[in-house]
């Protein structure tokens, strides 16, 4: 049994370790932390419907900023006011959504939609796909044109009013046509546009 003086002369005879503790490392501590934090926390969403969306906000940004620096874009506005005019709503909506006003916007388009507008359908669709909500831009989608139907058409090459036009369609009459009488020869004014006239037909209609 160990008396109380032997527990005195113990504790003063104790002494440090023969050798230094090894110091807590605090940076290696949160590292280790960081890395198990880290391996718990949920999968990051894949990054494809962001895309769409970004994708969609800047289409929409190039069209609307296309419509409103038409030609005739802020006379269509003006007509607005007066009565209906679909154009006019279609570059009002545009000019809105520039601002940051979407929904604004969007009745704006929808009033454009509704009276013919196919570009203003076609801003819907876009505006509803950054939003993230499908089915209404599948909605719009439908009431906005193929891409073809969009395109411009070419012009129509110009008529020469000094020469006869070109026949486009067959007689109507089931009569035969006579001799068709020798034309004259082009005049030197003719001969100068012969790039812009169209040629002379070599029959007569009936």
């Amino acid at each position: 049994m160990t008396t109380l003086p032997d527990l005195d002369r113990l504790l003063k005879a104790a002494g440090p370790l023969p050798a230094d503790r090894p110091r807590y490392d605090l940076e290696a501590g949160q590292r280790r932390i960081a890395e198990k934090l880290a391996a718990l926390a949920p999968q990051t969403p894949p990054t494809a419907p962001t895309t769409v969306h970004a994708d969609a906000r800047r289409d929409l940004r190039t069209l609307a900023t296309v419509v409103i620096n038409e030609p005739d874009a802020y006379e269509t506005i003006d007509r607005l006011v007066d009565g209906w005019e679909p154009n006019g709503a279609l570059v009002f909506g545009c000019l809105l959504d520039l601002a940051g006003r979407q929904y604004s916007a969007t009745w704006w388009w929808q009033f454009a939609a509704g009276a013919g507008s196919h570009l203003a359908a076609y801003c819907l669709y876009l505006h509803h796909l950054r939003m993230g909500e499908p089915h209404d831009a599948e909605h719009w989608f439908q009431q906005a044109p193929p891409a073809s139907k969009m395109a411009p058409s070419p012009p129509s090459p110009p008529n020469c009013p000094t020469c006869p036009a070109t026949p486009t369609s067959p007689p109507a009459s089931p009569r035969p046509c006579p001799t068709p009488p020798a034309f004259p020869a082009p005049t030197a004014h003719c001969a100068r546009r012969s790039t812009t006239c169209p040629a002379r037909t070599e029959t007569a209609a009936c």
